[in-house]
């Protein structure tokens, strides 16, 4: 019964694909299953024969995802990896491949997934996101300030980007700045404690 929940979650019964916080909420949601049944879950989906190229995608990326959250980098690659031949042209699976490489401190490689996932959609502000999340692993803080920004024009109440731009501003000296992105993210989020830190 959950390996079938999880199969009608991310998309066996021919639903669109979600978006990267969706996708995200897929194992997180009450009753949903965890997260080995989910992966076992998008496995029968991508090898159902009748499934779509789009389902196949999204399994793919759902199951990237969870590997990745798990810090199986090397499975997730290998999900991200068969996305972008499924569909070169799909930004999303650019953009988790480029955040996979991210986390595997690949970070040239990711740079390349990033700028290649906002050619292909210059509104997805999660690749802004992670390119400017690599960047600041990268030590280049101005750039990655550029890059949140972009990210917070096109999501202006994602308090995540918000808060990871102040550290970028404390970092170039401008904590006048740093201090209104502070005061923006608890302004959209007043009850979460992490806002006031720092």
């Amino acid at each position: 019964m959950r390996i079938f929940f999880a199969a009608l979650m991310i998309g066996l019964a021919g639903t669109p694909a979600l978006a990267q916080d969706d996708r995200a909420e897929t194992c997180a949601v009450e009753g949903a299953p965890s997260p080995d049944e989910a992966i076992v879950a998008c496995g029968f989906v991508i090898s159902a024969v009748g499934s779509t190229a789009a389902t196949r995608l999204h399994a793919l990326l759902v199951r990237a995802e969870i590997q990745r959250r798990l810090s199986h980098l090397d499975l997730a690659m290998q999900d991200c990896d068969e996305a972008v031949r499924l569909d070169a042209a799909s930004a999303e699976a650019r953009d988790l491949r480029g955040r996979v490489r991210t986390d595997a401190k690949q970070y040239e490689h990711a740079l390349d997934d990033f700028d290649r996932a906002i050619r292909l959609d210059k509104n997805l502000a999660s690749a802004f996101a992670g390119r400017a999340t690599t960047f600041a692993l990268m030590r280049q803080h101005r750039l990655a300030v550029r890059d949140y920004t972009e990210a917070i024009r096109l999501d202006p109440r994602n308090t995540q980007f918000l808060a990871d731009r102040a550290a970028e501003f404390f970092k170039v000296r401008r904590i006048d700045l740093a201090i209104d992105d502070r005061t923006a993210a608890i302004g959209l989020e007043p009850k979460v404690a992490a806002h006031y830190e720092s």
